[in-house]
């Protein structure tokens, strides 16, 4: 189960692929340093939390992932 721990600041931007399809990246920093794994789930992959984990940016504690749409 999921968990909602400290306050969040998201965004989303879009860029075109090669493929004609949009690369679109999600970051999410997270004030609590606690937190060890953030996945992005949505319609998009089944609300499969373990499609799409997030990797945590070391320099800024930024959690980003980049997904093809």
């Amino acid at each position: 189960a999921g968990s909602n721990r400290g306050a969040a600041n998201a965004r989303a931007r879009s860029a075109p692929a090669a493929n004609g399809a949009h690369d679109v990246g999600f970051a999410l920093r997270l004030t609590d340093d606690a937190v060890r794994q953030v996945s992005l789930a949505g319609d998009f992959n089944g609300w499969d939390a373990s499609a799409l984990p997030m990797v945590r940016d070391p320099a800024d504690g930024t959690w980003r992932v980049r997904v093809p749409l």
